[in-house]
């Protein structure tokens, strides 16, 4: 349980920092607050990832132009599932 725990602590350090990184490079502003959004709900198997990334394409959206496409493609490269084959 303990190893477990630690796995889910880093895989959301990892995914909140790349998601900060990601929205910071995209200019969307409140990009701290929204990969601390998505850092905490990544512990939240399967949804919780889904629900991060409402706000932030909310965000985006007001910012117009093609940030929100990029937006909803950067949670999927912070999870490591954005092979495209």
């Amino acid at each position: 349980m303990k190893r477990w725990l630690l796995g889910q602590f880093i895989a959301m350090l990892a995914v909140g920092a790349v998601t900060g990184i990601g929205l910071t490079l995209l200019g969307v502003p409140q990009a701290v607050s929204l990969a601390l959004i998505a850092a905490l709900l990544e512990f939240i198997p399967f949804i919780g990832p889904i629900v991060a990334a409402i706000p932030a394409l909310l965000v985006a959206f007001i910012e117009g132009g093609m940030t929100p496409l990029y937006v909803a493609l950067l949670p999927r490269r912070a999870a490591g599932q954005g092979d495209i084959c």
